[in-house]
């Protein structure tokens, strides 16, 4: 239908269920137990000091040392892609690579002294459709969708 979002099992195209994923969404990430100290390890990955998270899908938000969100991403393992070489590369160490995305600039400035320390906010999908009271897994684009609300309102979620 023209003018609505393209939407699975959470429809954001109404008022109500924007309003209760934005408050799932801001207890989660208010909740300390879902922030990480996160660094950046040999200039090219990413790596959570204070040990491993969750192998689940979910959502991150990295931030800088006064809890500014810089960044917003989804993906079906938390710990592959905050805490591991090959989950946290972004092919980084490709000499031949022709351009570089947020995370590696993320990378590049923390590793100057440019932002940092970093810190990382996760949002398990597990928690946040129980929150909901949805039967997950969430679809591909339900997921997509999330990340969009997130980065929309990742200010003040994190406030």
């Amino acid at each position: 239908m023209p003018g609505q979002l393209r939407c699975d099992a959470l429809d954001l195209s109404a008022n109500s269920m924007v309003e209760r994923l934005t408050k799932a969404l801001t207890e989660l990430a208010r909740d300390a137990a879902n922030t990480h100290r996160l660094e950046v390890d040999r200039r090219y990955y990413f790596h959570l000091p204070d040990g491993s998270i969750t192998t689940k899908a979910g959502w991150y938000i990295i931030c800088n040392a006064d809890h500014s969100p810089l960044y917003v991403g989804s993906t079906n393992n938390l710990n592959s892609r905050l805490n591991t070489d090959d989950g946290s590369r972004d092919n980084f160490a490709n000499p031949t690579r022709t351009t570089d995305p947020e995370r590696n600039f993320i990378k590049a400035f923390a590793s100057k002294g440019i932002i940092g320390p970093l810190q990382v906010v996760v949002i398990p999908e597990r928690a946040l459709c129980e929150n909901l009271n949805l039967q997950g897994p969430l679809t591909n684009r339900d997921r997509g969708n999330v990340e969009k609300c997130l980065n929309i309102f990742r200010e003040w979620i994190l406030r």
